[in-house]
């Protein structure tokens, strides 16, 4: 009504009015929030893509750092001196029968896998412990315990060359030791023998003992 000059305003669309800038303001706080989420979610896939990125490159640098250092191990070269050539140390190299068995025995036995700075007993015997099992009468079995075996034998075949008529030794301590030696595989001498050389010695031993004591007994009185 305006009669009397003034404008009556509607509640209804006082109220009307508020809704709406109500709804302004909720749209517009769900768009701002939504393109924070959104902005939030484009940086996050851009710092995953940077990383990614970072990590691809530290790994081909890695590549190439161990890549350079290989080059730059030493190599071992033979060192020519003057006066000699190439030729004159191949011709050094030992190619017989002999220095080829050795050689392979020596690959044989070992276990190149192994880094011999951390196991050298691994890398120059471990090929031999996995080919050679323990024998049944003994409780343990190495490289070593081979090699005196061997021994024994190469010693065994000398002084078995040294008894026989056909060869004969050169300084007298050979000579002793096969005398020894042939003394101790005569078994039949041995047994015919029996204990008269222990029993000699014991006797030999019990007079020197009596003589000893008289000589105390009479420096004493």
């Amino acid at each position: 009504m305006s009669s009397q000059g003034y404008e009556v305003k509607s509640p209804l669309k006082h109220q009307h009015s508020d809704e709406e800038r109500n709804n302004f303001i909720i749209n517009d706080t769900a768009f701002k929030t939504t393109s924070s989420l959104k902005s939030k979610s484009h940086l996050l896939r851009i710092l995953v893509v940077v990383v990614l990125l970072l990590v691809v490159l530290l790994t081909i640098l890695g590549a190439l750092y161990i890549s350079m250092q290989k080059k730059k191990e030493p190599v071992l070269v033979p060192n020519v001196s003057k006066g000699h050539s190439e030729q004159d140390l191949k011709d050094e190299v030992c190619n017989t029968k002999e220095c080829v068995q050795i050689a392979s025995k020596i690959i044989d036995v070992m276990d190149s896998e192994v880094d011999p700075c951390k196991d050298f007993y691994e890398y120059a015997c471990g090929g031999w412990l996995k080919s050679v099992p323990v024998p049944d009468s003994r409780t343990r079995y190495s490289r070593f315990d081979e090699l005196a075996e061997q021994n024994s034998e190469v010693l065994k075949q000398i002084l078995n060359q040294l008894i026989s008529k056909e060869t004969k030794s050169v300084t007298p301590i050979l000579d002793k030791a096969a005398v020894f030696y042939k003394s101790c595989t005569n078994t039949k001498l041995i047994e015919q023998i029996g204990d008269l050389p222990m029993k000699k010695l014991v006797k030999d031993m019990e007079v020197k003992l009596n003589a000893n004591n008289a000589e105390v007994q009479l420096a004493q009185s």
